[in-house]
């Protein structure tokens, strides 16, 4: 927060391209990052070293055209501790044209991303973001079962992706619902649901934000049953643990939800839908209709 101390990386004299996603990265951490990225490092059309990158979660960065600031991340002016914008043990991400920001030390203890409470968002193409078991006055037995995805990056075809249902801590069922093969844009929400118009009726104007929703009878899930995601017949992402029956663990969703916020896992409490008539006028509005 000490204010700008100017141009300090220079970008190589090099050509890209509209589009491609560059990193920058110490020289002598490029191995380390790379292993910690997997098979996304190789995603990033140029990857640039320098010896150059020495700040912490704490510190703002400036953008530069020749001598001219074109853009700030932070506040050149202000430690980043404790504000919005920190990422400390973590990460902020540009989504949509705006800025998302994971949870301080969300990463710590993992060896890679997939194990992180907080993967990356470029590296996760499809992500789960809700898993839903709601109870609610109308719902009926299986009104509010759901799992929603969000789309982090241009999908081209959406049904190399599926989704699973690991009941009463079984162990994995496999692929039981496969996505239709339409292609999806970056930032858009998906809805997989027992009952849509049930859904749509409690959720009301949020539903809309939805830009596919589908049916299916796969969401069989109760409040105890981890959720997989599969890319082809490989499980990417899990919700709980496929072989724990989540009676009693902290992921537990029975009449509630389960939301991905600040990159991890916002819970809504036990049956705390019970009574209401939509999510709004409930004691635990869903995160994505807030």
């Amino acid at each position: 927060g000490g204010g700008t101390d100017g141009r300090e990386i220079d970008f190589p004299a090099m050509s890209a391209a509209a589009g491609d996603d560059i990193l920058l990265v110490r020289d002598q951490d490029r191995i380390g990052l790379a292993d910690y990225f997997g098979d996304c490092f190789n995603d990033f059309e140029v990857v640039i070293e320098t010896p150059d990158l020495n700040f912490n979660g704490d510190d703002p960065f400036e953008l530069y055209k020749n001598t001219t600031v074109i853009e700030t991340y932070g506040d050149v002016e202000l430690s980043g501790t404790g504000l919005e914008w920190e990422y400390t043990g973590s990460w902020a991400y540009k989504f949509n044209g705006f800025w998302e920001y994971a949870q301080v030390d969300c990463s710590a203890n993992s060896t890679s991303l997939q194990d992180a409470a907080c993967a990356y968002p470029f590296c996760v193409p499809l992500q789960l973001y809700g898993v839903l078991a709601i109870l609610w006055d109308g719902s009926g037995t299986n009104g509010g079962k759901a799992v929603h995805v969000r789309a982090n990056r241009p999908i081209a075809d959406l049904g190399i992706y599926g989704l699973g249902t690991a009941n009463n801590g079984g162990g994995t069922d496999g692929v039981e619902f496969t996505f239709p093969s339409i292609s999806v844009n970056e930032g858009d929400h998906i809805l997989v649901a027992r009952e849509p118009a049930t859904m749509a009726a409690y959720f009301g104007s949020c539903y809309d934000g939805y830009a596919q929703v589908f049916q299916s009878d796969a969401m069989n899930q109760n409040g105890d049953d981890a959720i997989e995601l599969f890319s082809g017949a490989d499980a990417i992402e899990t919700y709980g643990d496929a072989n724990v029956d989540g009676s009693g663990q902290f992921w537990e969703y029975t009449g509630t939800w389960a939301y991905r916020m600040n990159g991890v896992w916002a819970y809504g409490g036990i049956d705390c839908a019970a009574g209401s008539t939509t999510t709004q006028s409930s004691a635990c509005p869903y995160g994505f209709c807030q």
